[in-house]
């Protein structure tokens, strides 16, 4: 008997129309918003010590949904720079409840401080590595429900990250084009998750132009198996 083959395109594209099917009722009160408060961070690029490329709106909106839709009670994040992913991902804590450990967040370059206006606590490590803030949260006995990357993982960072990672952590890959960090990390993690989870690739541009999000998004995504499920409807 042949077995039903679904490749990885087609449950990526079905994997984020869920998750932006469940950001849809917080699209009239929250996506403007969120855009003008990413829009106003742009002043601190003036304070950076290394002044590079932001995430587009679509990034921003695909990062707010899914940390929305997973809801996560801890988050952890590699590449703090002037915040707009920061704020992607408090904004849709803030949604979840009051509960929450908040956002954990380090840029090895900058050395910015962010005053996001969020319910949600976001924790910076101001000109500290991914190796540094991992190894803090470990020490802490913190474990993560969702990671997003926006940097490249060290050699040191792999050891670690066992220990602030659970079997149900969901990882958020920024730049997956090409060779960039992104595909770079992907590759590296994937090595050791294969077995046990799904790489799903970035949001295409047609869903992202369905939603209004002219501009495209890089962000891939490393799910465990046991949180995909098949539904009646």
């Amino acid at each position: 008997m042949e077995a039903i083959r679904i490749n990885r395109a087609k449950l990526s594209q079905a994997s984020w129309e869920a998750i932006y099917d469940n950001a849809a009722p917080y699209v009239y009160n929250e996506m403007n918003k969120l855009m003008s408060r990413a829009l106003s961070l742009d002043t601190l690029r003036e304070q950076a010590d290394y002044n590079t490329g932001s995430i587009s709106t679509a990034a921003i909106w695909s990062i707010f949904s899914a940390c929305l839709y997973f809801q996560p009670q801890m988050v952890a994040e590699v590449g703090t720079f002037i915040g707009k992913s920061t704020l992607a991902l408090a904004a849709a804590m803030d949604q979840v409840g009051d509960e929450t450990l908040g956002v954990f967040t380090c840029d090895f370059s900058n050395d910015i401080e962010l005053n996001l206006d969020t319910r949600t606590q976001v924790t910076q490590f101001r000109k500290q590595s991914s190796t540094e803030m991992f190894d803090k949260l470990a020490r802490q006995g913190l474990r993560c429900d969702l990671l997003l990357l926006d940097g490249r993982l060290q050699d040191k960072d792999i050891g670690i990250l066992s220990a602030i990672l659970h079997d149900q952590s969901v990882i958020l890959l920024d730049d997956f084009e090409g060779t960039e960090k992104g595909c770079v990390n992907a590759m590296v993690l994937m090595s050791s998750l294969v077995e046990t989870h799904f790489l799903l690739y970035p949001p295409t541009r047609e869903s992202m132009q369905k939603r209004g999000l002219m501009d495209g998004c890089t962000l891939a995504m490393i799910v465990p198996k046991m949180l995909v499920t098949f539904t009646n409807q």
